[in-house]
């Protein structure tokens, strides 16, 4: 087994392309092969691949990202007692975020849970 850091670099429609940080080389993998990491990376993100026999067999996000919220319903007044509400973040992923939240906003997120895990300030 071999662990490399892989840079994503985007999705070309059939293939996510992603390129060695050492030495450069790209390789496409399909959505199968990135598997559930898929819904946690965005171009230029670093992940690591953990090679058998030349062929990636796990795509790995870091442990937490940091991604806009590109789509949420608005608040409501009286919403203010802790409760949650769906947002769509920049890659597609749909985690639940507290209801102060809006639209372009960043957040960190847990890739593993998917639980939501602060507001990043900026």
């Amino acid at each position: 087994l071999q662990q490399k850091t892989m840079q994503f670099l985007y999705d070309d429609g059939e293939m996510l392309q992603f390129m060695d940080n050492d030495t450069y080389d790209q390789i496409g993998l399909t959505p199968d092969q990135v598997g559930d990491a898929e819904k946690w990376i965005i171009d230029g993100m670093n992940v690591d691949m953990m090679f058998f026999k030349g062929e990636a067999i796990t795509v790995e996000p870091p442990m937490t990202v940091e991604m806009k919220v590109v789509e949420t319903p608005p608040n409501f007044k009286g919403d203010s007692q802790g409760g949650k509400k769906p947002a769509t973040l920049e890659s597609g992923a749909v985690v639940q975020i507290p209801f102060h939240l809006v639209e372009d906003d960043v957040i960190k997120v847990d890739t593993k849970t998917g639980d939501y895990l602060e507001k990043v300030k900026q």
